[in-house]
């Protein structure tokens, strides 16, 4: 979206009207931003914390999943469920 203005306050309106729920959206209700470039710095902080829990669940979700079907681990139990 092109904004026609540089105050930095119609800027900030206009970004969080665009952005949906998540994370991203929780930490800018929570911690309110009065700077454009503020919440510049915030997005790149997140777009590396998604990337990075995407790359580690990904990496360790494969290899899990390869020692379980090798028999080499168990899945983990319930919190109800008892063992024997």
């Amino acid at each position: 979206m092109k904004v026609q203005t540089h105050n930095e306050n119609v800027m900030v309106s206009h970004f969080e009207q665009g952005v949906t729920p998540g994370p991203f959206y929780d930490s800018l209700i929570r911690n309110p931003v009065k700077f454009f470039s503020v919440i510049r710095r915030k997005v790149v902080v997140h777009i590396n914390i998604e990337e990075a829990v995407l790359a580690r669940n990904s990496g360790s979700h494969s290899r899990l999943t390869k020692l379980r079907e090798a028999g080499k681990t168990s899945r983990p139990m319930k919190v109800n469920e008892t063992s024997t």
